[in-house]
């Protein structure tokens, strides 16, 4: 009988201490959402504006990628259209050019 007492007694004195410091944490809690909200936002701010900026680069790099890829691409294309082109003026200047008319 003396044991159950003692766990008695124990509960009646834990359990308003275990209340009180349940409240004080919750108050604390809250406080420092409170004070560190303004910096969190400011975090927040600052993270969408990395991710915007990584994503941009990210664009960037693989538009640039693109057009490494397509001038490398056309590089073996261009002694045939150099041919394409000395062609080009060949035939151009060997065709008769129309009489001036007067005025």
């Amino acid at each position: 009988m003396g044991l159950g007492l003692l766990f008695g007694l124990l509960a009646l004195v834990a359990a308003p201490v275990f209340v009180s410091l349940l409240l004080v944490v919750s108050l604390l809690k809250l406080v420092f959402l409170v004070l560190l909200l303004p910096l969190r936002i400011v975090a927040w701010i600052v993270g969408v504006g990395f991710h915007l900026a990584g994503s941009l680069l990210t664009i960037v790099l693989l538009a640039g990628l693109v057009l490494l890829m397509i001038v490398v691409g056309l590089v073996p294309l261009l002694p045939l259209a150099l041919i394409v082109g000395l062609v080009y003026l060949l035939v151009r200047a060997g065709r008769p050019r129309p009489a001036p008319t007067p005025l």
